[in-house]
């Protein structure tokens, strides 16, 4: 009798040990995953306030693209007569733009499709740009700061409007 309960109490010692080992485990393999995700940028811990609002937002327009838009936007002599912009550029970047994936959740992307659109006079793609921006707005994501051209958005409107006047002077309307 004797010796079956300290069997007993060796095999529910023996059981205890294996929980902790077991707990254990799972605890290490969560921190470890977590520190993961954290290394990798995968996972983000944010602190806020209860008055703040978080606001997440798709970059795929980069410093990169921000760059040669800006240098393509600048006018300069290209030709050695005359001061302009570089329309072959802006204009493949319009078309590398278009054909990434996201560039419609990017203001970035939009605000360099605007400017490309309001530049080459086309009134439809210049509106859709802006419709896109305001939405974005309105969940306060914005474009990057160093674009060459930025203006307040208000101002983006005065540009579509100005676009579809021209046009209906052309037609004569």
């Amino acid at each position: 009798m004797v010796e079956n309960s300290e069997t007993n109490k060796t095999e529910k010692i023996k059981k205890s040990n294996k929980l902790w080992v077991i707990a254990l485990g799972i605890v290490i393999l969560i921190v470890a995953t977590v520190t993961t995700g954290i290394l990798f940028g995968r996972l983000v811990i944010v602190i806020k306030q209860p008055s703040q609002k978080i606001a997440l937002s798709t970059t795929v327009c980069d410093a990169g693209i921000v760059s040669r838009y800006n240098e393509a936007m600048y006018f300069q002599f290209r030709d050695g007569e005359t001061e302009s912009i570089d329309e072959v550029g802006i204009s493949n970047l319009e078309k590398e733009i278009r054909a990434k994936n996201n560039s419609d959740k990017d203001p970035t992307c939009q605000t360099i499709l605007f400017f490309a659109a309001v530049y080459f006079k086309d009134a439809e793609k210049a509106q859709a740009a802006l419709d896109i921006i305001n939405n974005l707005h309105s969940q306060d994501v914005f474009a990057n700061s160093n674009l060459r051209n930025s203006q307040s958005l208000f101002t983006f409107q005065n540009k579509v409007d100005d676009l579809n006047s021209d046009i209906k002077g052309e037609l004569g309307d």
